[in-house]
């Protein structure tokens, strides 16, 4: 029988080395509202992202990665509604803008770093006033290139959110832990990626009232008055949930350590003509992207492959701006490079479990 190489498999903490901390959230009947468990992981967090050469970040733990995204950019309170973002990502980016009431318009991605890129038409647009924020991101926990974009964003006074969803654990070329860059930058938690804890996210920011105001906000925007001096929702992270995560991070610099090991051996088997980002091994892994010469070569080698039974995914596939929700959202620039790597991108399995040999069976199917 065939082996069957799926493209992600969770890998949560065993049932056994949790029990101690679930049996005091049953004795002290803490559920959530900011308990114990949910104050030690922020603490931790902030412990882990800390880098010696500055000061540590302030972490805020929420419920999951998009609530994350619309706090952060609510209470960020841009100037004006029309906020940037690429079309190159996933749909919770676009849909946390519209949420908390802003306009979205799609800027494209550099060719190389699949990241956003403020050509002349956007920065124009800046300078004009009519931007109240830019949202850019770290594809799929890469580190990009942000210097530019932090330059521009800081002499035009604009907040700069940064969707690093699978970033937890990245590094940025300069090696700076991913967390550090921009106004504020939101990790989801989600199951499917490195850090996956089920459901949550973590807000990081350097900003200390801004940190103190999205802590306000993620519980309804009550102060310690009990008044609601911020529109807020719910966003706490349960109890629950903050045992398994302090348990992923307790153990996350050997899952990196582990996921590196077999991103090296992807690009060990590397085909010269399939390209990967150039900061791959800087990220956590949440899986393993690689870039075809053209498209039919991509949709060739996806059958190829799902017939030995190797899952793949298209990531970002179609983009943003092909999806019939986000029709009505204005784009700056005709989105190019943004529908040049949709259609040559494939995303390869990396998980914990997964065999070397395995590496070798997908890579020797696309480079024949």
């Amino acid at each position: 029988m065939r082996k069957r190489i799926p493209f992600i498999v969770p890998k949560l903490p065993l049932i056994k080395d949790l029990k101690k901390d679930l049996q005091k959230i049953y004795e002290t009947r803490i559920f959530t509202n900011m308990g114990p468990f949910e104050k030690e992981f922020e603490s931790k967090c902030r412990e882990y992202l800390s880098d010696k050469r500055r000061d540590a970040p302030y972490t805020i733990a929420v419920a999951n990665g998009t609530l994350g995204l619309m706090l952060a950019l609510k209470a960020l309170e841009p100037k004006t509604g029309l906020v940037l973002l690429p079309s190159f990502t996933f749909a919770a980016t676009v849909e946390a803008v519209l949420w908390c009431g802003y306009e979205p318009a799609f800027v494209d991605i550099d060719n190389e770093d699949w990241s956003l890129a403020l050509n002349k038409k956007a920065i124009n647009l800046i300078k004009s006033g009519r931007v109240g924020a830019v949202l850019c991101g770290n594809p799929f926990g890469i580190p990009a290139d942000l210097d530019k974009l932090t330059e521009i964003t800081r002499r035009h006074n604009l907040p700069l959110l940064i969707d690093s969803a699978a970033g937890m654990g990245s590094v940025y070329p300069d090696g700076t832990p991913m967390g550090q860059k921009g106004s504020a930058e939101v990790f989801s938690l989600h199951a499917t990626k490195t850090f996956g804890i089920g459901e949550g996210g973590l807000v990081v920011t350097k900003n200390k009232k801004l940190a103190e105001k999205i802590q306000k906000m993620k519980n309804f925007g009550f102060d310690k008055n009990h008044l609601v001096q911020n529109l807020g929702l719910n966003a706490k992270m349960p109890e629950f949930t903050a045992v398994i995560a302090l348990h992923v991070l307790k153990n996350y610099k050997r899952t990196l350590k582990q996921k590196r090991v077999l991103m090296k051996h992807y690009l060990k088997n590397l085909s010269p003509s399939i390209k990967t980002h150039k900061n791959i091994l800087l990220s956590a892994g949440m899986f393993f992207p690689i870039i075809f010469p053209n498209k039919s070569l991509r949709d060739q080698k996806e059958k190829e492959l799902s017939k030995i039974g190797v899952q793949t995914r298209r990531y970002y596939y179609p983009p943003l701006h092909k999806h019939p929700a986000f029709k009505g959202v204005g784009s700056v620039d005709n989105l190019r490079n943004t529908d040049n790597i949709c259609q040559k991108i494939l995303a390869l399995p990396l998980y914990l479990d997964l065999a070397k040999e395995d590496i070798e069976t997908t890579m020797k199917v696309i480079n024949r």
